[in-house]
């Protein structure tokens, strides 16, 4: 790797020389015995620039490869290769690349490790054209960088793996003691695993997904059902529970929200990359908008979400079809706003985050329309509590990692019921007034029926199953209210004006005529 690292990388050259200046050592159990050789051939065991060195190594072979079969794609990723067209070229360049890896790389190709994917030709036409015996022949689908390339069934069967994969884990995670470190490993890992084969696949799909998609979003769900303790949460939780926390939701990612909106950036992005390296490529991306109508088809129930002719359509490439209907999708979920104008020059995540942020609006938007019209007594609440909520976008996407970070099963449990718009008190119906009767844990104080106390207010309007009055309870002297909540957001009050060089006083008493009441500061 000397002379292509010495052409393309000229400023690593006396490093990895100094690096690679002597002979390393390996280390190797025999037996329970740890063993020790000295080896001179090679990547360093455990060095971080051995990839790096190793695709220098091989990268003029494949350019040599790639200029003896020019009419073939030749695509490589390490030492996986892949040789893409006709087959009996195929079978040919992958002989020749075998013959290069034995003779200028000292090294071997290990054909049980290989695979053919051929929708055409049987193992034994293959044989007659010269395929080692040795090579899988895959006539379904064969899987390329983790990804399932191949017909309906064997890319379903494969994301069905995955989805399976992802309920075993969320089982397994039930065993922690925390919930709330169950949840940092659901939105920090398990659902992330999702995304890139929903970047790969077009999993918008209803017609084929829609199974699937359900088992997944109850499996994400099942942990926030966990933490709070409820078999089913009614709808509006759940929407808010696939809403990002910076609208009041809980972040997780619901399949239909995500597979559309990470498949078209990631076809937005391949279409300004892939055509410089390979520019025979630039016509299979053409752009998917403007967004294709939705129509249906004459005399039948079937939905054809691309309003072009048949010999048009047969002209589109089937991944820029693809890309269409997520675009179409999309495009409906946001009310019509269009995505021509979405920076194709980003990288792959600012594009698929601009696309869900616009999904995301949209759902809160319908949300909050829901909620407004609601006739229920609770709207006024159930905003305020959704616009508090939106104030907070860290604590559900904090690691819990030390007591600072970390909230308790029952803080974890309050804190979601309440995001979610879910009673945290336990009602019982009284038959005298056909009311629900609600006790304050605290207080022992019931509404809508209770001798007055000294303890706690004499209205208990406000005592409802929500926690609202946790705020006015009196209960272990106002604790709740007065340290925790008001006198904390008090002097933060107070210490910002002082910073400016404001002059001000503690609630000062007699700063309001004929009242006892005490502003909480006065500034001067």
């Amino acid at each position: 790797f000397w002379a292509p690292l010495r052409k393309q990388f000229p400023s690593l050259e006396k490093f990895v020389r100094a690096a690679y200046l002597h002979e390393g050592t390996v280390v190797f159990r025999d037996d329970g015995e740890v063993n020790e050789v000295k080896s001179s051939i090679g990547s360093r065991q455990g060095c971080s620039l051995g990839s790096f060195l190793f695709c220098l190594a091989i990268h003029e072979e494949l350019l040599s490869l790639q200029r003896a079969f020019p009419q073939l794609m030749i695509i490589a990723y390490c030492d996986d290769v892949y040789i893409v067209g006709e087959p009996k070229a195929a079978i040919q360049a992958y002989n020749f690349w075998s013959h290069a890896v034995a003779t200028r790389l000292q090294g071997s190709l290990r054909d049980e490790k290989g695979s053919i994917y051929s929708t055409q030709l049987d193992k034994q036409q293959l044989l007659e054209l010269g395929c080692p015996t040795s090579l899988k022949v895959c006539q379904d689908g064969i899987k390329v960088l983790g990804a399932p390339i191949g017909n309906d069934k064997f890319t379903i069967d494969f994301i069905t793996k995955k989805v399976e994969q992802i309920e075993k884990d969320i089982h397994t995670i039930g065993y922690m003691t925390s919930h709330h470190a169950q949840w940092a490993v659901v939105v920090r890992s398990l659902q992330q695993r999702m995304q890139y084969i929903f970047r790969c696949v077009p999993c918008g799909n209803a017609a084929h997904f829609a199974p699937l998609a359900a088992r997944y979003d109850e499996a994400i769900l099942s942990v926030l059902r966990r933490i709070c303790h409820h078999h089913e949460l009614p709808q509006l939780s759940i929407t808010l529970a696939h809403l990002p926390p910076g609208l009041g939701g809980f972040g997780l990612k619901s399949w239909f929200d995500t597979a559309d909106a990470a498949f078209l950036s990631a076809y937005l992005y391949s279409g300004t990359i892939i055509p410089k390296i390979f520019p025979a490529l630039e016509e299979a991306f053409p752009h998917p908008s403007p967004p294709p109508k939705v129509e249906r088809r004459p005399n039948t129930n079937i939905i054809n979400p691309i309003n072009l002719s048949h010999s048009h359509q047969e002209e589109i490439p089937a991944i820029a079809r693809e890309a269409m209907l997520s675009s179409a999708r999309i495009t409906a979920t946001c009310k019509g706003v269009p995505i021509e104008d979405i920076d194709n020059n980003a990288n792959l995540r600012g594009i698929q985050s601009s696309i869900t942020k616009r999904i995301y609006s949209a759902k809160y938007a319908d949300l909050i329309h829901s909620i407004k019209t609601n006739p229920s007594e609770r709207r006024t609440q159930m905003l305020a509590r959704i616009l508090s909520a939106r104030g907070d976008s860290y604590t559900w996407y904090t690691v819990p990692c030390d007591a600072l970070t970390t909230m308790n099963n029952c803080q974890t449990r309050i804190a979601a019921l309440q995001r979610l718009l879910i009673p945290i008190i336990t009602t019982n119906i009284d038959e005298a007034v056909g009311r629900a009767k609600i006790t304050c844990p605290k207080c022992n104080v019931t509404s809508p029926k209770t001798p007055l106390t000294k303890d706690c207010v004499a209205d208990t309007s406000d005592i409802d199953p929500y926690g609202y009055h946790s705020f006015r309870c009196r209960a272990d002297g106002h604790t709740p209210r007065t340290k925790l909540l008001h006198d904390r957001l008090r002097d933060v009050w107070i210490s910002i004006f002082r910073h400016a060089g404001f002059i001000v006083t503690r609630e000062p008493r007699s700063a309001i005529q004929e009242s006892n009441k005490r502003p909480d500061a006065a500034v001067f």
